[in-house]
């Protein structure tokens, strides 16, 4: 009778916290049981669960270290040619919570230059700099091993549908219009803090 537990009553963990574990939103958290990579249950109710076992599978098979994810403070590089909007979305991180660690790149190439010495949680990424722009950027940052769980948010003052769709796929999480919006900002700020502080 070991195999009788209910379902309900197992250590199950919902897409949300699951992707609070890897600091990506609830939809990549699907698409990775979607495609298979990350195994799941689904409730009568058609909600998928996750085991923490499973989840701690996927972490080593992706080459996560779920401990680190999990530790130190949250850092944020924004990477922005425009240093006026640099500075003002600075002053914004920095006033949401002064426990923030923001950095500032003013192009491509010095972002690639800061990712492994910062190794930053999340990425507020402009998506139109002169030599690389921000479609390189994400999609180097998502082709390599050592940053490719870093959390991209895109910004762009060209949201064409070509465009954000395009700079989703390379692997962002998803694309602010510019003006930013400053509610939604917050709220992604909230996340990559509540990540950090659980």
């Amino acid at each position: 009778m070991a195999n009788s537990q209910k379902p309900e009553s197992l250590p199950y963990l919902t897409p949300t916290q699951v992707a609070e574990k890897f600091k990506v939103s609830p939809i990549t958290v699907r698409q990775w049981s979607s495609s298979g990579k990350l195994k799941c249950q689904t409730t009568p109710g058609g909600h998928r669960r996750y085991l923490p076992e499973d989840v701690a599978e996927f972490a080593k098979s992706a080459g996560i270290s779920l401990d680190e994810l999990n530790s130190g403070p949250c850092r944020i590089l924004i990477v922005e040619d425009d240093s006026q909007l640099s500075h003002l979305l600075q002053e914004f991180v920095s006033s949401f919570d002064d426990s923030l660690e923001v950095y500032l790149a003013e192009d491509g190439f010095r972002a690639g230059e800061m990712l492994h010495t910062m190794k930053p949680d999340l990425i507020l990424l402009d998506l139109m700099m002169p030599g690389m722009n921000g479609f390189e950027v994400c999609e180097r940052i998502k082709r390599n091993p050592a940053t490719r769980n870093i959390k991209v948010v895109a910004m762009t003052g060209f949201s064409s549908e070509h465009n954000v769709n395009r700079i989703l796929h390379a692997g962002a999480e998803t694309c602010l219009k510019k003006p930013i919006d400053f509610a939604l900002l917050r709220e992604i700020l909230a996340q990559c803090r509540g990540k950090k502080s659980a």
